[in-house]
């Protein structure tokens, strides 16, 4: 992940948080207007960012805050999180759905995307997530 999209996922982050507290929610899309970004262009980018901050909150032991967070275009869900986990997914999106996220819990996921992923992207931070934890799957 370069400079600029590790800079705009903890931008995301604050962005999400918000979201989170006014029990509101983003599309990619809208999320990457609030990041100064085209829709059009850089949705996609947005939705690695997003997954790289599920990685920091999985890497902290906390369920998935932009999961929650974030929508597809259809108001769901991305439907390619975790699409080949089956049952997995569905208890990894419950548990997201149901916890109750803290300002610790924000600190946490802040922390591990400048610590131990900061020069990582989504994929390397998952996998690094794998090596201490089995609770997504490999």
């Amino acid at each position: 992940m370069t400079k600029i999209q590790h800079t705009d996922a903890l931008r995301a982050l604050d962005f999400i948080i918000e979201a989170y507290k006014a029990m509101e929610a983003f599309t990619y899309q809208t999320l990457a207007i609030k990041l100064g970004r085209d829709p059009n262009i850089n949705a996609k980018a947005v939705a690695q960012m997003c997954d790289k901050l599920d990685a920091a909150a999985a890497f902290a032991d906390i369920p998935l805050l932009a999961l929650r967070v974030i929508r597809n275009v259809d108001g769901e869900i991305n439907p390619k999180a975790f699409k080949k986990r089956g049952a997995l997914r569905d208890k990894i999106i419950a548990r997201s759905l149901a916890h109750y996220f803290t300002e610790d819990d924000f600190l946490k996921i802040k922390e591990a995307m400048e610590g131990p992923l900061q020069d990582l992207g989504n994929r390397k931070s998952w996998a690094l997530v794998r090596t201490i934890t089995d609770a997504y799957g490999q």
